[in-house]
């Protein structure tokens, strides 16, 4: 632990989110050879809404209470996985409370080469205007920087290239292209079947 707690202070501040609600970030950092960490930061208002958006404005009475929530709806409502393989475990969680506020987890199961890596955050996504900015950082001091927000649902995928990670683009089902294939396929068959009636 001393590990994440230094590193906090090191790259953690790079990422302040204290007084807008609308955004967030999670940053994903490597603490050591074998061991990373992710770090989630918000306006504690953010945090407020949330937790009492979905689990009710009277489910807690303490500031404890309070951590507890906060640590069950980033679990329910984040996902990491690597190389294609199962979901992380979130162990360790630490609750930092203030205008900003942060929560830490240590990451287990980590693989030692990263080839990819999935990432779901929608522990705001009742928030207005929601934006979360995702950051991931290694030892070397290399850090790149990717936007979870409405139009990608949360969601994000990577996969490693030489030049660091890129998204890769997902093809989703469209019922717009759907309809647009069904009316030219029809106009296509009604004028194949015009041209044979004149003949």
């Amino acid at each position: 632990m001393k590990y994440i707690i230094l590193f906090l202070f090191t790259v953690g501040p790079s990422i302040v989110w204290g007084h807008n609600p609308s955004q967030s970030g999670s940053l994903i950092y490597q603490v050591n050879d074998s061991v990373w960490a992710l770090q989630v930061s918000s306006a504690l208002t953010a945090y407020e809404y949330e937790v009492g958006h979905r689990y009710g404005t009277d489910s807690y009475a303490t500031p404890e209470e309070f951590k507890e929530l906060v640590i069950k709806l980033l679990k329910d409502h984040i996902h990491l996985t690597f190389n294609n393989g199962k979901s992380v475990d979130l162990t360790m969680p630490i609750v930092q409370l203030g205008h900003e506020t942060k929560v830490t987890f240590q990451v287990m199961k980590v693989p030692s080469v990263i080839n990819a890596i999935d990432f779901t955050n929608s522990s705001f996504s009742n928030v207005s205007r929601n934006k979360n900015l995702l950051v991931i950082a290694t030892r070397d001091g290399t850090k790149e920087k990717f936007t979870l927000e409405t139009l990608n649902e949360h969601h994000i995928k990577l996969e490693r290239t030489e030049n660091g990670f890129s998204i890769i683009k997902e093809n989703k089902f469209s019922y717009i292209n759907m309809w647009t294939a069904i009316i030219i396929g029809m106009l296509t068959v009604l004028g194949i079947g015009l041209l044979l009636l004149k003949k």
